[in-house]
């Protein structure tokens, strides 16, 4: 029989109930996934799964283990201190090219009865100070205010080589002190350094200390519990003996032999020499005759090593750095200090032999070049509370200009009018305020010790 005849029992082709090898929809109207697709699936899953998994135990059980807990320790110090630096420090300083100017207002209050100096708390000093190394010139304004308002002031210049003295409210001319040798006299150093010069220091530093630790010294115990805390914790110590000390020295050498860079940023930033630096490392390095042990514990807790607390004791004095929530708290023998820093106000507050109190520093706005702080300090010990005001700003790219001095008294041909002129307009100023007590006790106390019969 032909094989391309069809059985007469069979059925068409065209009528036969064939399924094609396409997709059918469900009632979503979406196609049937195959099952082969699904495992293809789950077993990408499982292998994420099991990739995260050996991430974490590798991350908690290896990276996390004495030594690299020690060393991220170093880390995070070095870290913060760079994040400040990039906040808080100006860009450039460089007294040779730019001038200085510096602004503080220093105010105070307490709750004792001062008596006859009790108006003093209405008063507050106020300094202006600006400086051009490069001119030469430096002008100073100091004035006590009375209620925020100028009571009494003084200004000091120096500029074309002689100096010159100002009493607005004394005397209606400036005092011309003489010729003033400027290179001789002026003994303010002159800085010259960058934000970048401060980073590369901290950095350096930072490598420096982690290769210098002997890994093989770090110990550890497990279920530790520190005082004040049922939290079991583990502890990691090192030990700076003469021998740990010999392998810093060291690694700081090296360092600094191989790291240019570094020792000019060092020099800048300590206005010294790159070879005194290098020469007094390798002199330290060479005689080492450091005979002490400071212990350095690290306290953690947690399957990630979480650090709470640490503490440095070299057998006289204890120190210890505890994190409780946003807070530092520092401990030093019997001396603690609290420390937590929001919105740009850094407290502190303390408690040391007796005396209690809190310091505040508050930001009130640093740019590249210049920085604006008030200082707020509040003092307790016993019954006694004293609390003290700091404003104060700087700006390192000022332009200081000279001064116009207008009509000069030589102070060597003062004559014996304007000298008395000056010292009633003095004694006027200060009549019944707090600074004519200060006048007498002193006259007094110049009177009974050379002339019994001069009297205020």
């Amino acid at each position: 029989m032909n094989e391309n005849l069809q059985n007469e029992n069979s059925t068409p082709l065209e009528t036969q109930n064939v399924t094609p090898n396409v997709p059918q929809n469900n009632m979503e109207g979406e196609a049937k996934p195959k099952k082969n697709n699904k495992k293809i699936i789950i077993g990408i899953v499982a292998i994420a799964v099991v990739l995260v998994a050996v991430v974490f135990v590798v991350k908690t059980f290896l990276l996390n283990d004495p030594k690299e807990v020690f060393e991220s320790s170093i880390t995070s110090v070095f870290n913060y201190m760079e994040q400040k630096t990039n906040e808080y420090v100006p860009n450039e300083i460089n007294l040779e090219k730019k001038d200085l100017k510096v602004t503080g207002t220093v105010s105070f209050d307490t709750n004792q009865d001062l008596g006859e100096l009790e108006d003093l708390k209405n008063y507050a000093f106020d300094m202006d100070l600006e400086i051009s190394l490069r001119n030469k010139i430096l002008k100073g304004t100091f004035a006590f205010l009375e209620n925020g308002e100028n009571f009494l002031s003084a200004n000091s210049i120096i500029q074309d080589g002689k100096a010159y003295v100002q009493f607005p409210e004394l005397f209606p001319d400036t005092l011309d002190m003489g010729a003033y040798d400027w290179d001789s006299s002026i003994s303010i150093t002159s800085p010259s350094y960058t934000k970048e010069d401060c980073i590369t220091v901290i950095r350096g530093t930072k490598e420096m200390l982690i290769a210098s630790i002997n890994k093989e010294k770090i110990t550890s115990q497990k279920g530790i519990t520190l005082a004040g805390s049922d939290e079991k914790v583990t502890e990691i110590s090192y030990v700076v003996d003469k021998e740990t000390y010999e392998q810093m020295l060291e690694s700081f050498y090296n360092y600094m032999t191989s790291h240019n860079d570094y020792v000019v940023s060092l020099a800048k930033l300590t206005d010294s020499d790159t070879t005194a630096i290098l020469d007094a490392i390798k002199e330290a390095k060479e005689n080492n005759e450091y005979t002490g042990e400071l212990e350095i514990n690290i306290y953690t807790s947690g399957l990630q090593n979480e650090i709470v607390s640490v503490t440095m004791d070299d057998g006289e004095t204890t120190f210890e750095v505890k994190k409780e929530n946003e807070q530092y708290i520092i401990t030093m023998n019997n001396n603690s200090f609290t420390v937590s820093e929001i919105n740009n106000v850094l407290t502190i507050d303390f408690d040391m032999e007796g005396y209690t109190g809190t310091i505040t520093i508050h930001n009130n706005g640093s740019s590249e070049n210049s920085s604006n702080y008030t200082i707020n300090a509040l003092i307790n010990y016993d019954d006694i509370s004293f609390e003290l005001k700091i404003d104060c700003a700087s700006d390192y790219n000022a332009n200081v200009e000279k001064e116009e001095i207008g009509t000069t008294v030589d102070i060597n041909n003062l004559t014996e009018e304007q000298s008395n002129t000056i010292l009633a307009n003095l004694f006027t100023k200060i009549e019944g305020t707090p600074f004519e007590t200060f006048l007498e006790y002193f006259v007094i106390g110049q009177s009974d010790e050379t002339d019994d019969s001069y009297t205020y």
